[in-house]
């Protein structure tokens, strides 16, 4: 045989592999292209340079196609041939094809030939040449054995893979899946985890992991480098098969690549709650940080043992954990880490006590003050005064906020002594101070100082933090609007040009706060109605305004009206159509009005075909809307994939998408809780979008619809086996979630959280094994909530009945009983508190007991604040309890008269009304 029909045959062999073996598959084809690599390949050895030149291009684009034939030209008779075969080969494997720029090749042959520094500047310049670039230092990273050339090809690719990711998104957005594939699988084999995530998540969307990985095998054998077992570790993960990940993840070694493993080992022995393993591990590295005690990256290990142990329910492992971290000498940023990890394991005093020392007093103080320790809180605020940290001042208006709430006068000692303090820098104080006055009943002082610092800021526009000063001002007036509130304040500037700012500004407050008359707020909202002549892009920003503030003060009548007229208006929705329709159709969805929010997602869906988010909803609607129909609903899900595809493994992207189906009331969906399965499996292994999408999870088990709107955790459902699994997974979900802040990375933005969240993973965990039957374990887990929240009425609401329910009234009263103590001695110490007094008597009404005296409480604080419309709420659900349902009625009515909108007053006069009095309330 000679040379050119076994090169012919060769590749005729390797094209009916490709096939699957097809042997009528395209012959002519097939004959065609190997005659035509075959007197390619002679060209090599042609006496012409161009000629050869041209030939070697060549060959490189028929890439993988020439690879058998040129493998075999290289040990060929002819040296020229075999030479240039050789080198062809070469650069395939650099990934050089036939479209790579000239630069680049010569870049790779610097690269090959130089080492050190110079391969830095080389791999910079590789960096900046876009997708061809990146491909080549895939490659080099793949083929590479010096591990400080390899760090930096790394990071690099890392540098690049953004817009490398960007132009594969455009791809799926075109519909072309197979181009956006081969771009993934060749940018995936360098070891860049978001490339070879991204790789993953198309992979898995189109069904052809088990492709893929049967690939990679074939091509790296038994013994695959680091790139190539990442690369099948993400690729098993996604595939859902864990233990090949873990095996495959364990092959790679030290080096740039083994945190990477690292971090998705854990997450997936994390998802297997295999905790003793997970404690094994970590007990090496917890032994570095008792060693190297200063080393904070080293610290992590030890709260890392502190939670694995806890999991594991490993006391001796804990103690150890715990012994050691109480005998080191951290460093002050280190106190902070070990004091919140503290919290979290229910270790509440020695985490303050970290706290302390670490000089956080602030959250130290929120935290006792929050338990009703008031005596350990004055001594830390006393501490906090004496020091020289410039945040004791945040400290002492945080406590004069609580000294309000108890009834107490000395906040407004603290605030006066505050504004004293500050005159000379009160630039980073004006927004607490603000918020402090407002919350003390000082309004008008509130509002003339945010004035006076309105009018420094604008004092000097051209500086480069006025900007930001403008806005920290109306954040304090406004905490959560501050945007909105600068649009108003523009608003009513051009309206009443004569106004002063402190004109201006009480009258944003007053519409935000709900102290403005309904019908002086109908009439500001339907004077700033867009006029026809508008520019229309002017008119889209207006009817945006008038929407988002009608939904914020509660008037839904004006929103729905201002929605019509902006849909109504084609000038002004052509410039921000997407808006418009993406709040109609999550509107439609919440209320379970499918076949509108179809439409209105679909016109959405045309105005910004790029959002993923708009594109799977209008999929999953039309399956809403059309139950049963099979050809509905293969479209629709066939849309529903592509859609999730186009997130690719983008983290930010997913997390948002979750948020979104949480928005429209899709949560508790199979649907949904498949999306959120499907992210875990190549997500950023053990990252804060990680665990927030097992917390997603966990809520979607126990919350009605809407669930991120109502963080009240109790729910009137009856007891039974179902309620008890999904009481139980959802905190077990949620408790894990935790895992997330253990390293410092992922932090509550209000202190408050480190102790409330675990108690209610608690009080979920005691509420499942209620609906189980395991009561002790259940009186367990709520010794564990109240030992973080001793005063926490919500839990007692939410326990004490399941346990009336399930006919335990001994563990029922212990936990009222205790919630109630220390709630009446604080009241003892402030008689004078609404807020105490509100508390209780809301307590007492939920847990039907001591039912007198509830209304007593709640008289009282209504009798404080008469015009508060939460307490106002109060007395009427104790007034429902004892079976007064007219004067509930009339008690609701009271309240909606100082404002219409408020929620809970709304929903109390339909069940109420609806209701027997001895229906427990939600």
């Amino acid at each position: 045989m000679n040379r050119t029909t076994f090169l012919l045959l060769t590749f005729m062999l390797a094209v009916l592999a490709a096939l699957g073996g097809n042997l009528h598959a395209a012959p002519a084809t097939t004959q065609e292209a190997a005659g035509e690599i075959s007197a390619v390949i002679a060209q090599l050895g042609d006496t012409d340079a161009n000629v050869r030149d041209a030939a070697s291009r060549k060959l490189l684009s028929l890439g993988k196609a020439a690879r058998p034939a040129l493998r075999e030209a290289s040990h060929g008779d002819d040296p020229e041939i075999a030479g240039r075969a050789a080198q062809v080969l070469a650069e395939m494997r650099f990934g050089i094809d036939g479209d790579t720029p000239a630069a680049l090749v010569d870049l790779v042959q610097d690269y090959r030939i130089n080492e050190g520094t110079d391969r830095r500047q080389i791999i910079e310049k590789m960096s900046k040449l876009g997708w061809p670039g990146f491909r080549v230092m895939a490659r080099l990273h793949r083929l590479e054995g010096d591990a400080a050339s390899r760090r930096l090809l790394l990071g690099a690719m890392r540098t690049s893979s953004a817009a490398m990711l960007e132009d594969v998104w455009k791809l799926l957005m075109q519909g072309r899946e197979d181009d956006a594939q081969e771009k993934l699988s060749q940018a995936a084999i360098g070891g860049d985890g978001a490339s070879i995530r991204s790789y993953a998540a198309l992979l898995l969307s189109r069904n052809k992991l088990a492709d893929a990985i049967a690939e990679v095998l074939a091509d790296v054998g038994p013994n695959p480098g680091a790139d190539d077992a990442m690369l099948l570790a993400y690729l098993y993960r996604a595939k859902g098969e864990d233990d090949a990940a873990l095996k495959s993840a364990a092959l790679v070694p030290d080096g740039d690549l083994k945190p990477q493993a690292r971090a998705l080992e854990r997450s997936i022995r994390i998802e297997h709650r295999q905790w003793p393993i997970l404690l094994s591990q970590v007990t090496h590295d917890a032994q570095i940080a008792v060693d190297t005690p200063r080393a904070l990256p080293r610290t992590t290990a030890l709260v890392d043992k502190l939670s694995y142990a806890r999991l594991a329910g490993d006391d001796k492992a804990f103690n150890e954990a715990f012994d050691a971290v109480r005998g080191l000498d951290f460093a002050l940023t280190a106190r902070d880490l070990i004091g919140n990890d503290l919290l979290l394991n229910d270790r509440v005093q020695e985490g303050i006590d970290f706290l302390v020392a670490g000089e956080d007093y602030h959250s130290a103080y929120v935290i006792l003050m929050l338990q009703r320790r008031e005596d350990d809180a004055a001594k830390v605020l006393r501490s906090a005064e004496e020091s020289s940290d410039p945040d004791k001042i945040h400290v002492e208006l945080f406590a004069a906020r609580q000294f309000h709430a108890l009834g107490e006068k000395s906040g407004e000692a603290i605030v006066d002594r505050v504004d004293k303090q500050i005159q000379d820098d009160p630039d980073e104080y004006w927004r607490d101070l603000v918020q402090t006055e407002l919350a003390l009943g000082q309004t008008d002082r509130a509002i003339e100082r945010a004035a006076a610092a309105l009018a420094a800021a604008e004092a000097n526009p051209n500086a480069p933090d006025s900007q930001e000063r403008v806005r920290n001002v109306m954040a304090g007036l406004v905490p959560p609007l501050a945007e909105l509130a600068r649009e108003w304040r523009v608003y009513f500037s051009q309206k009443t040009p004569s106004a002063t700012r402190v004109q201006i500004l009480k009258k944003i407050w007053m519409l935000f706060a709900r102290k403005m008359p309904q019908a002086e707020a109908q009439a500001i909202l339907r004077d700033a109605a867009p006029n026809p002549g508008d520019e229309p892009a002017r008119r889209s920003i207006m009817y945006e305004r008038n929407v988002v503030t009608a939904h914020e003060i509660g008037r839904e009548d004006i929103m729905a009206q201002t929605l019509a007229a902006w849909a109504g208006d084609p000038d002004a929705a052509r410039n921000d159509l997407g808006v418009l329709w993406g709040w109609l159709a999550t509107r439609a969805a919440l209320a379970k009005d499918y076949s509108n929010a179809h439409i209105y997602y679909g016109k959405a869906h045309a105005r910004w075909p790029s959002d993923s988010i708009v594109w799977w909803m209008h999929g999953w609607t039309a399956i809403q809307a059309a139950p049963g129909d099979a050809k509905i609903e293969a479209s629709a899900r066939e849309e529903m994939r592509r859609a999730s595809q186009c997130l690719m493994a983008d983290d930010d992207r997913w997390i948002n998408f979750l948020d979104a189906l949480i928005e429209a009331g899709a949560e508790r969906t199979g649907d949904a809780e498949l999306q959120r399965a499907q992210y875990r499996r190549f997500g950023t292994p053990a990252s804060h979008n990680y665990f927030e999408s097992l917390r997603l999870t966990g809520s979607g088990l126990i919350y009605p619809d809407a669930a991120e709107t109502n963080p009240r955790i109790y729910l009137p459902e009856p007891l039974g086996k179902d309620s008890a699994a999904r009481f139980l997974q959802a905190a077990d979900l949620s408790s894990i979630s935790l895992l997330m802040l253990n390293r410092g990375r992922t932090v509550y933005r209000y202190p408050e959280g480190y102790i409330l969240q675990p108690a209610r993973f608690h009080a979920m965990r005691a509420r499942g094994l209620i609906a189980s039957g395991d009561i002790p374990a259940a009186t367990k887990e709520m010794d564990l909530a109240l030992l973080l929240t001793p005063a926490n009425t919500e839990l007692a609401a939410y326990i004490v009945p399941a346990f009336d329910q399930a006919g335990h009234a001994t563990e029922a009263n212990a936990v009222f009983n205790r919630v109630a103590s220390v709630l009446q001695a604080s009241l003892d110490r402030h008689p004078a508190s609404p807020q105490l007094h509100s508390s209780l008597a809301r307590m007492e009404a939920a847990c039907d007991r001591r039912l007198d005296e509830a209304l007593t409480h709640a008289n009282r604080a209504v009798s404080l604040a008469p015009d508060n419309v939460e307490y106002l709420g109060t007395l009427a659900e104790v007034q429902f309890h004892r079976g007064q349902r007219q004067a509930a009625i009339e008690t609701v009515k009271r309240g909606l008269k100082l404002d219409p909108a408020f929620a809970d007053l709304q929903r109390q006069l339909k069940r109420f009304s609806q209701e027997k009095p001895t229906t427990r309330p939600g």
